[in-house]
């Protein structure tokens, strides 16, 4: 739902007006303020989605910085023996 920005401009200045309306309530003059401020953001947040990044593509150096490296690293096992036991010969509960 997109709604347009002299919408957003009427409703800031309405709050305005309620806010002078109301000067002195402090609380009331906050929440208003805050109102406000939000639908700064709300305009702010629209516009920069329109300028910012419309590509979804990433870049290599993106992808690299997100992951890191991608080359499999060799991996080692290791093979140990419990001389504790004479039943058990590794670490694993399934070494028998």
């Amino acid at each position: 739902m997109v709604v347009a920005n002299k919408t957003i401009i009427k409703k800031m200045m309405s709050e305005l007006q309620e806010a002078l309306a109301n000067e002195s309530n402090p609380s009331k003059v906050s929440d208003h303020i805050s109102n406000v401020r939000l639908l700064c953001d709300v305009m702010l947040e629209d516009k920069s989605d329109e300028q910012g990044n419309t590509s979804e593509t990433i870049t290599d150096s993106e992808m690299k910085a997100m992951i890191g490296d991608t080359k499999p690293q060799p991996t080692s096992f290791r093979h140990s023996v419990i001389d504790d036991d004479e039943d058990a010969n590794g670490d694993s509960i399934f070494d028998f």
